[in-house]
């Protein structure tokens, strides 16, 4: 698992507003996930969160590719 995939994001509930944390790589593998306050199914749209990761992981390789020459 890359690092990237075991950060977690904080957002609120669409039903009760309860506050929700689920990692990087539970929201990619899940098409639904369940409120812990309200026990109400949430929709993770894949597609478009699958593609805005895709980006972000993207960009963190190519900042660790530039750090890695910085020395040389």
């Amino acid at each position: 698992m890359d690092t990237f995939d075991s950060q977690r994001i904080e957002f609120p509930c669409p039903h009760c507003s309860g506050k929700l944390a689920q990692s990087v790589a539970e929201l990619e593998s899940h098409e639904h996930i369940t409120c812990r306050h309200c026990g109400q199914a949430i929709a993770v749209d894949a597609t478009q969160f699958k593609a805005e990761i895709a980006k972000a992981k993207q960009a963190l390789a190519q900042f660790r590719q530039a750090i890695s020459r910085l020395g040389k």
